[in-house]
Parts: C-alpha cells; sequence; structure tokens
C-alpha cells in the first residue's frame, strides 16, 4: 500500500521546470501534476511564498463584507488579513496586526465600528487610519523628525 504522506521528490525538484515537463504536453499525452503537489508540506510552503503571497487571492465570498462595519478574518499564505467594509462602502484588506507591537487585532469576523487592539488599545477606523493610542496621550508631537517629548 502506498502512503500518500510521504514525499516523493527531493523538495528541491518542486521549483524546476523539468519536474512539470509532462504536464505541458498536448492534452492526450499530458499527465497531471506530480502527487507532491497535492500532499507535500514542502510543496505547499513554496506555493504560500511563490504563488498565495504574491496574486490575487480569493478568501471569502461577498455577503461576508455587504453591510458596512463587517470585517472578515481570514488567512492568506500564512498571513492573518482582515478584509472590511468601510463606511464609504468599499472594500479594504489589511494585515490584522497592531503597526506599534505586532498584536493580533481580531480573532473572528465581526461587524464593528473600529478596531481596538487587545495590547495597548491603540484604535483604527475602518479605512485603516489610526485613530488613537489612549495610552500615549500625554505625548506630544513636536518635530518633523517623528520625535515625542
Amino acid at each position: 500500500m502506498t502512503n500518500f504522506n510521504t514525499q516523493r521528490l527531493p523538495t528541491e525538484s518542486f521549483t524546476q521546470p523539468e519536474t512539470y515537463h509532462k504536464i505541458r504536453l498536448p492534452v492526450d499525452q499530458a499527465s497531471t501534476l506530480i502527487p507532491d503537489a497535492y500532499t507535500s508540506d514542502d510543496f505547499f510552503a513554496i506555493e504560500k511564498e511563490k504563488i498565495f503571497a504574491k496574486s490575487w487571492v480569493a478568501v471569502g465570498c461577498l455577503q461576508q463584507v455587504s453591510k458596512k462595519g463587517d470585517i472578515l478574518v481570514t488567512e492568506v499564505a500564512g498571513r492573518s488579513i482582515i478584509v472590511i467594509r468601510s463606511n464609504e462602502d468599499k472594500l479594504r484588506a489589511f494585515y490584522n496586526v497592531c503597526r506599534n507591537r505586532g498584536s493580533k487585532l481580531l480573532k473572528e469576523s465581526c461587524n464593528i465600528k473600529s478596531i481596538r487592539c487587545p495590547y495597548h488599545a491603540w484604535v483604527y477606523g475602518l479605512d485603516g487610519k489610526c485613530l488613537g493610542t489612549p495610552m500615549f496621550q500625554k505625548e506630544k508631537y513636536v518635530s518633523k523628525k517623528k520625535k515625542f517629548t
């Protein structure tokens, strides 16, 4: 019996054109993708890096973000992404992390008016703009060199 979880080809071969020669033949002579394309963790890691992280990817259905304030939390290429229906009725997508310390902003899809970071309570609008930094309110922006006093 064949173990389908065992990688059949060396990982280096996954990015070599000769590995895919048979799938590019005329239809009556062609074969399917190599089995590792469907079962190998290494193959999937390469796909995430070379394809999913650099291309448009469908992440959900329009109904999931049909109302203003709807937020879809999803993952693309191993990165958490939020898709938002803004107050201007536009779809926007952002990494699901706070600019301050990289904390994950939302754990699940929801409908809200703004996003508050669970770590330092920074607040973001549905357009991605930082609206407030409550723990830093006493500090003032004093120059174009981005120094705080």
